[in-house]
């Protein structure tokens, strides 16, 4: 899927809580770029949200400066930091997979390009700006009619473009707008975790929702995500898999896969509700605490979901910390974290 987030110019930047928030639900590599003395300076191949972070944070840019950042989940050619993006508008194979760049004319992609055929190295987007963009990149911001074009050779896709001048130009639709920043879709939101959806992407596809806990060999909690490497156990007819959310993307031990098989009789299909609420006991939450900014544990008591604040020790219903972060919303104008299910 990935995300962009497009900053325009005098527009305030985006709090590190939405820019954490875009890496987690789109976990496989970030990169942002930037307009500066005439061209676009392109930052990318940023696996981790702290190096994101902290290379962002280097620059000290001025509110007048706009930037497009990009999030990705990996969809062709693999997860590597040669094919975050952005990417410049180019022919050139060294400059598409460049780590750092200076050009004239950079983009972003959202989506998948079912009319381009990637490489073992190149990605859908990198092939399209390689075989057809760069062709026409002096009209991408001058002509209607090759804008239109675009967009309907990419139907579905969004793209944010960006030159040393600092114009900007998103193409596609269904962007949302928030706070005068532009997203090319939701995953810059908080989502409260859904169990049954944890149990079938972890244990009968390829994907697993960001955020999900489970304990390891030695009785530990381990974060698990969506894409990424993954090992399959087989049992019967059936293939399992697993995710590890630390950096170095260890594998969750099959300890893990016995545990869970000990309290599951259907194979296929993972455990019952009731039996994954049971069996999944807490995972760490997404929202912050309202009261001190904190991390919050989630419980689930028979179908009371409970929120633990780890730093001020304060126990909190669902309701209550969606009112409590509204309340601040209102108070002091800051986002407020929306706990679904909770309106």
């Amino acid at each position: 899927m990935c995300i962009i987030c497009v900053k325009p110019s005098n527009v305030e930047f985006p709090a590190k809580s939405i820019m954490k928030t875009c890496f987690e639900n789109n976990p496989d590599g970030a990169g942002f770029a930037f307009p500066k003395d005439g061209e676009v300076q392109i930052y990318k191949g940023f696996m981790s949200f702290k190096k994101f972070w902290r290379a962002f944070r280097r620059f000290e840019l001025d509110k007048s400066v706009p930037v497009v950042f990009h999030f990705r989940i990996a969809t062709s050619a693999g997860i590597n930091r040669p094919c975050t993006h952005p990417f410049p508008v180019t022919q050139d194979y060294k400059s598409l997979q460049a780590l750092t760049c200076t050009t004239d004319m950079a983009i972003a992609h959202n989506g998948v390009l079912s009319n381009v055929t990637p490489t073992k190295t190149l990605s859908d987007t990198m092939v399209f700006i390689r075989d057809y963009l760069s062709q026409v990149k002096d009209e991408i911001l001058q002509s209607e009619q090759t804008r239109v074009a675009i967009e309907k050779f990419t139907a579905g896709s969004k793209f944010a473009v960006l030159n040393g001048d600092g114009d900007l130009l998103m193409m596609g639709s269904g962007w949302i707008q928030e706070k005068g920043l532009y997203f090319s879709n939701d995953t810059f939101e908080y989502r409260r975790f859904n169990w049954n959806s944890w149990y079938e992407g972890l244990y009968n596809r390829d994907s697993a929702d960001v955020g999900t806990w489970v304990k390891d060999g030695k009785g530990e909690w381990q974060r698990v995500y969506g894409s990424g490497k993954s090992f399959t156990t087989k049992d019967r007819d059936y293939y399992y898999y697993y995710y590890d959310w630390q950096e170095d993307r260890d594998r969750l031990t099959e300890t893990a896969y016995e545990e869970w098989r000990r309290h599951n009789t259907a194979l296929a299909y993972g455990p019952s509700k009731d039996e994954a609420y049971k069996y999944a006991q807490s995972m760490l939450s997404s929202v912050p605490c309202p009261l001190c900014d904190g991390e919050m544990m989630i419980y689930d008591e028979d179908g009371l979901i409970l929120y633990y604040c780890l730093s001020c020790d304060e126990w909190l219903l669902d309701e209550d910390v969606d009112a409590l972060w509204r309340e601040r919303e209102t108070e002091t104008g800051e986002r407020a974290y929306r706990v679904a299910g909770c309106r």
